[in-house]
């Protein structure tokens, strides 16, 4: 996954309420805007880096290739 599709995945996550409620649940903390340094919690950096690491790279890939069917 290049460094360009995951920053894409990151500013989705200003745009899209549904994308923000799965990363949400799937971190279990904070509130699922991850678009800039402003908006990422320091428990969602946290559970980003963690134990939820490969759960949430799983979610980026699904939806960096639905973002890419898009364009």
């Amino acid at each position: 996954m290049s460094t360009l599709s995951v920053l894409e995945f990151m500013r989705k996550t200003a745009e899209d309420a549904a994308l923000q409620h799965r990363l949400e649940a799937l971190l279990g903390v904070g509130d699922g805007n991850i678009s800039s340094e402003t908006e990422l919690d320091t428990a969602e950096s946290d559970a980003l880096k963690g134990e939820r690491a490969p759960s949430s790279l799983s979610l980026r890939r699904k939806m960096v290739s639905h973002f890419q069917s898009m364009n």
